[in-house]
């Protein structure tokens, strides 16, 4: 099997680099990060993006097709742009390009609903489907780039505590805007059911400008890549000619593919409390501020969890998590009284919260049990098989048009437990003494 090595001579200049600009690689990453989050929590797809889709009168199935995209855009993607950057020494351009689409975006959304009406929903519906689309699929070719460059200067034994500072400072920047912005625009009503939405898209696209300015301080070392480019079909057959024989690798893969399910129910948790619990849109400015105040607090968690004990831990604790959200849901769908159901419903929200952290949890994983140069191989392939959880987000929309929310989130949570298996399977790589008792460890035969 065709490998490539990074001869002792470059690796020692690569390893001086990163040394050298470990400091500013850190903070640089943790800004973008912190502003990224922000940004990202002006367009959360659990509470903002359901509620506006709803807002402009989408149905359960409409709203699948938006998680099932995004998931698309997460999966697909990822592969042909892991073929494209195999060969590049330098990724923090490609990085840039396609990060700054991310601002133009949403600040096109923004026009959108500034000049077009909201007695053509239909038409915004329509345009935001497109908008959102194009994000995904970009936000999937930044995505693995990002985690290649994330890879080469943020050294493994540090992402936790990056994880666990970008955590407390962006959380409590998060709770500040979700108390001081969000919450008063989703209570105060407007002539415009659109202005809202507005407000936050704009709000996003600018601090996605903000992070892009700080991936500009980040300093890439050079490394040599593919000596020539494979075409992608002879990408895609190495590159699972690699996973294929790598145990750990599958069992990671399988956990991932739940983990995307579970994300790609996420705004199905708003539609039930909007319909089912009817739960007025100022609760759900609540509900954002339990989500994004039990984020960090999740960040600090897993991050201090993984540099201590190693990132499998958290996979498990996580796992367990992910399975125990949509049985709270239903438990808490089924309370007695209108009021104090509103209230413990912000249970599921903080649950949500608190997990969000294990999906970089998993990419650290990822990244730790391969060689670096092969990053660009593992991460398209795990990404791109992910896609068979893409027909999730629109089937369950299907069903819970067909059945009660409270047996579709039934058979989910039992689903989901599946998670808490395999991560029990998974081996800690941090305990094993060398590469060749790993490797001994990750044979199938």
């Amino acid at each position: 099997m065709e490998q490539r090595t990074i001869a002792p001579a470059q690796r020692a200049a690569f390893d001086e680099f990163v040394h050298r600009h470990q400091r500013r690689n850190f903070f640089a990453f943790g800004l973008y990060s912190i502003a990224f989050n922000l940004g990202w929590l002006f367009k959360t797809e659990s509470i903002i993006i359901a509620s506006f889709v709803r807002t402009l009168g989408a149905s359960n199935l409409v709203q699948g097709l938006f998680p099932m995209v995004n998931q698309l855009g997460s999966t697909i993607p990822q592969l042909l742009m892991a073929n494209w950057v195999e060969h590049l020494a330098h990724k923090k351009r490609l990085m840039l390009g396609t990060f700054f689409l991310y601002f133009v975006l949403w600040f096109a959304m923004f026009l959108v609903l500034i000049f077009v009406s909201f007695d053509h929903k239909n038409v915004i519906l329509g345009i935001f489907l497109a908008i959102n689309t194009i994000f995904a699929f970009n936000l999937g070719c930044n995505s693995v780039v990002g985690s290649i460059i994330f890879g080469k200067v943020v050294p493994y034994n540090i992402r936790g505590k990056l994880m666990t500072f970008t955590g407390v400072i962006g959380g409590a920047a998060a709770i500040c805007c979700t108390f001081l912005i969000v919450r008063p625009i989703l209570e105060t009503g407007t002539a415009n059911p659109l202005a809202p939405y507005a407000i936050l898209f704009l709000l996003c696209s600018l601090l996605f400008l903000a992070a892009w300015f700080a991936l500009l301080f980040i300093k890439e070392p050079p490394l040599a890549g593919a000596k020539r480019r494979r075409n992608l079909l002879a990408f895609t057959h190495h590159s699972l000619r690699l996973v294929i024989h790598d145990r750990n690798f599958i069992l990671l893969f399988l956990i991932g593919a739940l983990v995307s399910i579970s994300f790609g129910v996420l705004q199905f948790y708003t539609v039930y409390a909007k319909s089912q619990l009817r739960i007025a849109n100022s609760m759900l400015a609540w509900y954002l501020v339990f989500q994004v105040g039990l984020t960090p607090l999740g960040s600090v968690f897993y991050g201090l969890l993984a540099d201590r004990y190693g990132n499998r831990l958290a996979i498990r604790i996580g796992s367990a998590i992910f399975a125990l959200t949509p049985a709270m849901a239903m438990l808490v769908g089924s309370w007695p009284g209108l009021t104090q159901r509103a209230w413990l419903y912000s249970i599921v929200y903080a649950m949500i919260g608190f997990n969000l952290p294990v999906q970089q949890i998993l990419t650290n994983y990822l990244l730790e049990i391969t060689p670096l140069e092969l990053h660009p191989n593992y991460l398209g392939v795990y990404n791109a098989l992910r896609s068979i959880t893409l027909v999730f987000p629109p089937a369950m929309g299907l069903l819970m048009d067909s059945f009660s929310f409270d047996k579709v989130f039934l058979g989910l949570a039992a689903f989901l437990s599946l998670g808490v298996v395999l991560a029990y399977l998974l081996i800690e790589p941090r305990h094993l003494a060398d590469k060749d008792e790993y490797k001994e460890e990750m044979a199938l035969g």
